[in-house]
């Protein structure tokens, strides 16, 4: 099924079922929220609305992708992963940091703030682009309720929707922050999520969807022109059963928990990159200078992705970075 949130002037929203096509939506019969209908576990109730979608194309209304806020507008948790391991070496070398000892044994995270998400079509303001203003492409998970030392064997279960994730960074905030040695804050501002979340089933089983990970490209358009399409797949060093075992190490998960699998990254420098700082780092190792700025205002980023039979599936983030006024 693919689910959104239709912008009703209210903080949450009201959740619609999406026709598998993107065009046509409906509404519940009764108004709800998606978080209301994660904690309630009553996503499946759906169903027969979704087949009747996909099945009649007279009924439902047409979707305007810029009425959608994320699918969650705010969620109790967002924690961020760095699953990719070429992400991790190159980002750390272009800021002159070792990758730690345990990068292939214990995944890196981080908890973004939860409270504000931008609508996947918002605007992307800060006050100055001397902060090192950076696009991230992701995908991310949202779980229903995950009990405290759930194994990556028994997590698949957990994982009700995929989305995907721009994470925006601010990266010449980030070494100052980091050497307090107490995580990021300020160098990770609001995150944008696609309009549209799937249940994993909206992908083929053991092609598309395998071993807790997208097998997919995932397209980065920045300022009009292709700048990465890496597959998904077969490089995340850690799946999303490996993130959830790791962050139910110590604490349960609450339904509606976003999980992201960190900045998607090929070895294969041809599928270009899903971040301006990756690139900055190949242009040093190459030429021994940094020769892409990081985004100035009126740039424009856009991330999705297609099936294998090239449909969209979760409809296209669309940014643009603007001037925040203060």
């Amino acid at each position: 099924m693919k689910f959104a949130t239709l912008n009703n002037g209210t903080r949450d929203g009201t959740l619609i079922i999406v026709s598998r096509d993107l065009t046509r939506y409906t509404l519940p019969s009764t108004q709800t929220t998606l978080q209301k209908s994660l904690d309630d576990n009553s996503l499946s109730q759906f169903q027969p609305l979704y087949d009747q979608l996909n099945n009649d194309q007279n009924f439902g209304q047409e979707l305007d992708m810029t009425q959608l806020t994320s699918p969650l507008p705010r969620a109790y948790e967002w924690i961020d992963g760095s699953a990719y391991i070429n992400h991790v070496v190159l980002v750390r070398r272009a800021r002159n940091a070792e990758p730690p000892a345990t990068l292939k044994t214990d995944p890196l995270i981080y908890q973004g703030g939860s409270g504000v998400f931008l609508a996947p079509t918002q605007d992307i303001e800060h006050f100055s682009t001397d902060y090192g203003i950076d696009f991230e492409s992701e995908i991310a998970v949202v779980t229903d309720d995950v009990p405290m030392g759930t194994l990556a064997s028994d997590a698949e279960k957990h994982i009700k929707l995929i989305m995907l994730v721009n994470d925006v960074s601010l990266r010449n905030l980030i070494p100052e922050e980091l050497a307090k040695g107490f995580g990021f804050f300020v160098s990770k501002p609001s995150t944008a999520f696609s309009p549209i979340a799937i249940t994993p089933d909206e992908l083929t089983a053991g092609v598309e969807w395998k071993e807790g990970r997208v097998h997919l490209p995932l397209n980065t358009i920045y300022n009009g022109q292709l700048f990465g399409n890496p597959d998904s797949g077969p490089e995340m060093h850690f799946s999303f059963l490996d993130l959830i075992q790791h962050v139910t190490r110590t604490r349960a998960l609450t339904a509606g928990t976003i999980i992201g699998s960190g900045t998607v990254s090929n070895e294969d420098r041809s599928k270009g990159s899903s971040c301006l700082a990756e690139k900055r780092m190949i242009e040093k190792i190459d030429t021994g200078v940094f020769s892409t700025p990081f985004m100035q205002f009126g740039d424009t980023i856009e991330i999705y992705m297609n099936n294998s039979e090239n449909k969209d599936l979760f409809g296209h983030i669309k940014q643009k970075v603007v001037q925040k006024q203060k």
